[in-house]
């Protein structure tokens, strides 16, 4: 008689050894990612394959990106350095597994922070000095 494995399958986003946030994402004054932020998850258990894997990027409630990903065991996609966030506005982070499909999988939504980052290029205390923000 053949055998059917069924997988009851989790999936977890986590960023170091956290399992609830993603870590904070500097922004400049416009909103800009200046540094690339990686968006890391495992999908359990380790021999559950999945038909396909997404990271998807909510702007609140709309579905703004969509990053592809391996669909077993753990995988980090990237948030490229220049992508604009609006940073009056929430942004989260979810993994799909077999999307679109009867057995689709999704991991709790993840909130990503922002922090400003940036560096004026004139100070306003030495008005003659010319600051680069790469050289910090």
């Amino acid at each position: 008689m053949p055998h059917l494995r069924i997988y009851f399958s989790k999936v977890f986003i986590f960023s170091d050894l956290s399992t609830t946030k993603i870590s904070t994402l500097p922004v400049d004054k416009g909103g800009y990612a200046i540094g690339p932020v990686a968006i890391q998850y495992t999908i359990e258990p380790a021999e559950y394959k999945a038909g396909g894997a997404y990271v998807y990027i909510y702007k609140g409630d709309l579905l703004v990106n969509l990053i592809p990903g391996n669909a077993q065991g753990q995988d980090q996609v990237t948030l490229s350095r220049g992508y604009q966030f609006d940073k009056n506005q929430a942004y989260f982070a979810q993994v799909v597994l077999n999307p679109g499909t009867g057995s689709e999988i999704k991991s709790d939504k993840i909130k990503i922070e922002f922090v400003n980052l940036y560096i004026e290029e004139k100070d306003p205390e030495f008005p003659m000095s010319k600051l680069n923000p790469f050289d910090y």
